[in-house]
């Protein structure tokens, strides 16, 4: 997996700063900015059909079409932060630090389906799908963070913790489903790190390592799988 390091404006385009969408119908007419029903912002995600954004001081996530129109606002999300989606896109899955816990939302009638308790503790803030298991970062000890998973497609899903956490804070994640069995992940504070882990086997394996990477805001892997892109 290459790993780049681009210019500041030019290397990501992003809404994690602002909690407005933009829409521009033609280039012959001004963006129309839509204010969104919270007062917190955490992630945006899109998928097909729909933006979500993650607001945790509002325990919830809004979800609007491509246009900026507010769909609906899930509520009663303790603390929503980092989202993924299901491979098919039929299922958003929204971190909940304040409830150690993880959201299924269904993203047909957006809707949360099914929640899975992540530990006591946990605090589970970024996510991923990978290896057919739904990846999360938490906080593993005082001073440690770790990086565990949830077999979500079992009718008894298993929860496997890190037995070795390495991360000064909770790393961001990343997947693609061009690359269904390699995971990213990434130092979001202290000190500097990404690795790529095999998880073919149900275990994340560390195949690579570059402390290029510092301080990671944000973490995306191209369409292609081959290249990971962060804003810091």
């Amino acid at each position: 997996m290459r790993i780049r390091r681009l210019a500041g404006a030019t290397a990501l385009a992003t809404f994690a700063a602002s909690l407005t969408l933009f829409a521009s119908p033609s280039p012959a007419q001004a963006a129309d900015s839509v204010i969104l029903p919270v007062t917190s912002h955490w992630q945006t995600l899109a998928d097909n059909h729909h933006v979500y954004v993650s607001a945790p001081g509002d325990d919830a996530v809004v979800a609007t079409d491509h246009d900026g129109r507010v769909l609906k606002t899930v509520e009663g999300l303790d603390g929503a932060r980092g989202m993924t989606l299901s491979g098919d896109e039929s299922t958003l899955y929204v971190a909940l630090p304040d409830a150690d816990a993880i959201a299924a939302i269904d993203t047909t009638t957006l809707t949360e389906t099914r929640r899975f308790a992540t530990g006591s503790d946990t605090e589970p803030e970024n996510l991923a799908v990978a290896g057919g298991k739904l990846w999360f970062s938490y906080q593993a000890t005082v001073f440690d963070a770790g990086i565990g998973s949830i077999s979500v497609a079992d009718t008894d899903p298993v929860v496997e913790l890190d037995r070795n956490p390495v991360w000064y804070g909770k790393p961001r994640l990343a997947s693609s489903p061009a690359r269904p069995d390699r995971l990213v992940a990434a130092e979001s504070t202290g000190a500097p790190g990404m690795r790529t882990y095999d998880v073919s086997s149900g275990s994340a394996q560390e195949v690579a390592y570059t402390d290029a990477a510092f301080r990671v805001d944000d973490l995306a892997i191209t369409p292609d799988g081959e290249t990971a892109v962060t804003a810091a």
